[in-house]
């Protein structure tokens, strides 16, 4: 079950208004700049707001990185040997690395393991309901036609935004045909928020891209993001 880069990019702009276009758009457009040096600012905050998630993508994407192209992974994959969780999936690794939730796949798109984390209280959870079924709807079983590189991006599920990234498992030299997919990733909580506005240095909020009431200057934002689907 592969994550599929235009899948997850189609995801991030179409059911998720990116925090780009947050409350640091909604500074931008509301006070409706008035000069040059007005925009100029403006378009910094942007950046800097669109720099912070990407390095968050670029992070997880490192993640997989470790995991999906590994000898002792895809032999998990094969022969489903708990050794492999013992020695690798502690009770703490998650937390260790930053993630809500790592899950190994195989190739026919069956979830061979998964491991995850409440958001809330980081105490040992199942996968959220709505991860599962995204992860059930995507073509089987390799998305990605380059086993070196992982694919990332942000999901709008029923449990909130995800950040998440995936990557084929094969082989360390990546010799092997690809045998499944590695995803992880973690739900945007207040603490991830907290975090990026130290980045930023400016107050995020984050308004779902169906919600009815959204705040004039988001919408707009989210209208000049919003892509049209391609077949």
């Amino acid at each position: 079950m592969g994550v599929r880069s235009r899948t997850i990019s189609l995801i991030a702009v179409t059911s998720l208004v990116l925090w780009i276009a947050m409350a640091s758009a909604a500074a931008v457009y509301g006070t409706q700049a008035s000069n040059e040096a007005d925009t100029r600012a403006a378009n910094g905050v942007l950046d800097n707001s669109a720099a912070a998630v990407a390095s968050e993508l670029d992070r997880l994407a490192t993640v997989c990185g470790d995991w999906a192209p590994w000898d002792d992974t895809f032999h998990f994959i094969e022969r489903h040997d708990s050794a492999y969780i013992r020695s690798n999936l502690g009770e703490s690794t998650l937390s260790n690395l930053g993630v809500d939730f790592m899950v190994f796949i195989d190739a026919s798109g069956r979830i061979v393991y998964a491991s995850a984390l409440d958001p809330t209280t980081h105490r040992a959870s199942g996968l959220p309901t709505g991860l599962v079924r995204y992860l059930a709807t995507q073509p089987t079983p390799l998305g990605s036609s380059d086993r070196r590189t992982a694919v990332s991006g942000a999901l709008s599920l029923p449990e909130g935004p995800y950040l998440v990234a995936g990557q084929p498992i094969t082989t360390s030299d990546f010799s092997a045909a690809p045998d499944g997919t590695f995803v992880t990733g973690y739900r945007v909580s207040e603490a991830s928020i907290s975090k990026f506005e130290r980045l930023t240095s400016r107050p995020i909020g984050l308004y779902a891209s169906t919600s009815p009431t959204l705040p004039a200057d988001v919408g707009a934002a989210r209208s000049s993001l919003v892509q049209p689907a391609r077949a």
